[in-house]
């Protein structure tokens, strides 16, 4: 059996094997229950940097995207809510929706100068065979035998004025706790966006240029900056070999799961358990559920070919979740 590895869970492993064992899905697979007052306001602000970057719409005047990324925003949120508290909503959502607007006005403002691209991709999602380092015809196998895949959603994908292309990685954090953006050195060396760069040059069959950092602080008052990487094709064949490694560890069911205290545990929604382990106690799932994602069967359409079925199904955001037991 194949093994699918997300970005995301990529990006867990990578910060806290701990907190990837308790929510990963290949592993204990829990997610914290959502209360009336969780916001995800980074994934609705993201919704409508997608809808603003969309490329059907990337000649239009900017002012007349603007109120569409405003109004996909507003039904991100709108569909969070209805899932955590469908009757009446507790104030913070209205905080949180007037601070998003807020920020999304902003960036705009700023984007308006910065963008001297062309959206070419945006939102779409990507799936990749992790291929051998030394024989490229051969995808790296698990210890079980099954062949790994890497799939993710990549943000934007632009071409410059040469007709290169870039990907544009979305970082969306809450900008209230003031900590100072990260030293370029520091983003040089994060491997998250030469991952990224590799996976698309494997998807698309072309060359990645490299890929361009765009981070959004949450205000007040919101803040940006965006930052170029430069991915040559040797660092990405170095990136290649490093996925093929930590890709088939990351599946391996016998791979050890220990903590990496640091900031990241601030906002870590399984610190209460991973300090039990951590007291030799056990972790009390109370607070927690099995998550299953929602599916959507597609439905039947019809094509040049004539009238076709889509089998199989698509993931779409979290479902009913089972508790935790």
């Amino acid at each position: 059996m194949d093994h699918v590895v997300t970005l995301a869970d990529r990006d867990l492993f990578k910060a806290c094997r701990r907190a990837w064992d308790l929510g990963s899905p290949a592993r204990q697979n829990f997610e914290p229950i959502p209360t009336p007052e969780h916001v995800d306001l980074a994934a609705a602000v993201r919704a409508g940097l997608g809808a603003y970057y969309f490329p059907a719409m990337w000649s239009w005047s900017r002012p007349m995207v603007r109120p569409i990324a405003h109004d996909t925003f507003d039904k991100a949120l709108q569909t969070q809510r209805q899932k955590v508290c469908p009757e009446a909503p507790p104030p913070v959502w209205a905080e949180a929706q007037a601070l998003g607007h807020a920020t999304l006005d902003s960036y705009f403002d700023w984007a308006e100068e910065q963008d001297t691209f062309t959206a070419v991709r945006a939102n779409e999602e990507f799936r990749v065979v992790v291929a051998d380092p030394d024989h490229p015809d051969d995808g790296v196998l698990a210890p079980d035998g099954g062949g790994i895949h890497l799939q993710g959603v990549v943000d934007v994908v632009v071409s410059d004025e040469l007709g290169r292309l870039w990907v544009v990685i979305h970082r969306i954090s809450d900008g209230r706790s003031a900590r100072p953006w990260a030293d370029p050195g520091i983003l040089a060396l994060d491997d998250g966006p030469g991952m990224l760069c590799w996976a698309l040059e494997s998807f698309y069959v072309t060359k990645i240029a490299g890929a361009i950092v765009n981070e959004l602080r949450v205000g007040p008052p919101p803040s940006f900056r965006r930052t170029q990487l430069r991915k040559p094709p040797k660092e990405l064949a170095a990136v290649r070999r490093q996925a093929a490694t930590e890709l088939a560890e990351l599946v391996d069911p016998a791979t050890a799961a220990y903590p990496s205290p640091g900031p990241s545990c601030r906002t870590c929604p399984f610190v209460a358990p991973c300090l039990a382990l951590a007291a030799g106690e056990e972790p009390g799932m109370e607070g927690y559920r099995r998550h299953v994602p929602e599916v959507i069967q597609l439905p039947p359409r019809t094509g040049s070919l004539g009238p076709q079925v889509v089998h199989g199904w698509k993931t779409k955001g979290p479902g009913t979740s089972q508790p935790a037991v």
